[in-house]
């Protein structure tokens, strides 16, 4: 067993909350109990050239692969803590295994097609010509020539976790770019059982013919505890993977009790904003039942009519509590990131807005019905604010792209763009989804914008003085949608009257 040094920060060292693992610091005498430790591999060479013996299937591979090293990594990683750590593990892998290799190569065969087309997050697959077409079709070969090896290594009984970890990581993300929704969630929750399954077998070491059981970095495992959060938002309950719940609900939701006074690093805030988004969640999709959305269980955001229990009340407020403290603590590290010309800004306004985020659905829940938003216009109007200024960071970057692995403002913004009444906030936020094309995970920002555009239109049709009154407001919006040929029906449930509780339904075709 590896051991790791102490950081000696009380009550608890960041290392041992950014493994799971329980801190025995001297200085502090009573033990924390955490989640099983996370063992961290010891760092390889941090290869900078691609070696020789470098082998991809078509002859623009290299290139492709040197495009995703230097460009295409920083994009998809762009809204995470850990962002240099993941990018390092993709490269070693990718010049390693032969199958990883080739999907990082058709990445960056989708990034060259981007960057040779004028709207590329716009282009149906079957729309691009001439060179775009050429890079997008070897794109596609080359993801094919990483499935059959993938097929093949699996059959075999060759591949360990970690392996397979970042297949499904770098799979999720060829798919959701080129819109396969489904597809790109079904490797989500492949790698999120992996990673169920390596904490079991980590414990309880299997036996020689099982497959080789590896060290998994942290990172990697939190990368795919954030995953878990777009699982539970797009796919139906019935769909879903038990043990995506079991990540978001157990899994180092003990470490929220150990939130210091302030944070000294991004990385340490995102620790604990990691176990605050991933445990909102789970309260938000889980413990409260909620009428089965039509046509299909993709809705967002969140409400409930059901009653809530004592105990589902007790948890919300624990919760609560905790946002609250995490916000407190990241006061300080967050006024000196946020201000004009720090290189972490974008990270520092990531964290706050996804936590802002998961603090308002749980008010929302908390409520007997959409009056309580208008309470809460400052804060919606600051994750606006902060949405743009992240937009506009990333438009100054010379890494700028079209798609990231992870949430980043899309999710966020269809908040206040949903549940904010006051037109001119929330028309802000529709115009910075449908006017910034780009994809996030399973998110798309045009999708979004048009189907918070017609959300908007139902409620102002019974706007009276720039008031929409409290019967009118519909409580979220379900959608049916096909992401690659950029089309959707819209449906949601709005009261026929103030005088009446009945519901009618509203639905609507779109195309993007």
């Amino acid at each position: 067993m590896r051991h790791v040094k102490c950081g000696e920060e009380r009550p608890i060292c960041i290392r041992c909350i950014s493994l799971g693992a329980s801190c025995n610091y001297a200085g502090f005498p009573k033990k924390v109990a955490l989640p099983p430790k996370l063992h961290v591999l010891a760092p390889r060479p941090r290869t900078q050239e691609i070696p020789s013996t470098f082998e991809i299937e078509i002859d623009e591979g290299y290139q492709y692969f040197e495009l995703f090293r230097d460009k295409t990594s920083f994009q998809i990683l762009s809204h995470t803590s850990d962002i240099q750590s993941l990018r390092l593990i993709l490269l070693q892998a990718g010049i390693l295994e032969s199958s990883i290799r080739h999907v990082i190569a058709a990445l960056g065969a989708l990034e060259k097609a981007s960057e040779t087309t004028p709207d590329p997050i716009k282009v149906r697959r079957n729309d691009y010509l001439g060179e775009p077409k050429r890079h997008y079709q070897n794109a596609i070969k080359l993801y094919s020539h990483a499935i059959s090896q993938m097929q093949s290594a699996v059959s075999n009984g060759t591949q360990d976790y970690r392996t397979t970890l970042l297949t499904c990581l770098v799979n999720q993300c060829f798919e959701a770019w080129t819109g396969n929704q489904d597809l790109a969630l079904q490797q989500m929750q492949t790698g999120i059982k992996l990673i169920q399954q390596w904490k079991v077998d980590a414990r309880n070491p299997p036996r020689a013919s099982s497959p080789i059981v590896t060290a998994v970095e942290a990172d990697l495992v939190r990368a795919f505890d954030r995953l878990a959060i777009q699982v539970v938002c797009f796919t139906a309950p019935a769909a879903r993977s038990p043990v995506c719940n079991v990540s978001l609900s157990r899994d180092g939701r003990e470490i929220l009790y150990h939130i210091p006074r302030n944070f000294t690093s991004l990385q340490e805030a995102g620790i604990y904003q990691s176990s605050v988004m991933r445990y909102g969640m789970h309260l938000i999709t889980t413990l409260l039942s909620k009428p089965e959305p039509v046509p299909s269980g993709r809705i967002y955001p969140f409400n409930c009519n059901a009653e809530i229990t004592e105990e589902v009340l007790a948890e919300l407020n624990t919760l609560i509590a905790h946002i609250k403290q995490w916000c407190a603590a990241f006061h300080v590290l967050s006024q000196s990131k946020l201000a004009n010309g720090s290189e972490n800004m974008t990270i520092a306004a990531t964290l706050k807005i996804h936590v802002n985020t998961v603090h308002l659905c749980l008010i929302g829940l908390l409520a007997a019905d959409e009056i309580v938003y208008d309470s809460y216009h400052e804060e919606l109007s600051e994750m606006v604010d902060l949405a743009e200024m992240i937009i506009k960071a990333r438009s100054n970057e010379s890494s700028r792209g079209h798609f990231a692995f992870d949430l980043g403002v899309i999710y966020p913004l269809q908040l206040p763009a949903q549940k904010c009444r006051d037109s001119r906030i929330r028309k802000r936020a529709v115009a910075l989804l449908s006017e910034n094309p780009r994809r996030e995970g399973v998110w798309d920002s045009v999708f979004v914008g048009k189907m918070m555009e017609w959300a908007v239109d139902v409620e102002e049709e019974f706007m009276e003085n720039g008031y929409i009154p409290a019967w009118a407001r519909i409580r979220g919006v379900a959608q049916s949608a096909d992401m690659q040929r950029r089309r959707a029906t819209l449906v949601c449930q709005q009261r026929i009257s103030e005088d009446s509780g009945d519901l009618i339904i509203r639905q609507k075709d779109i195309c993007w």
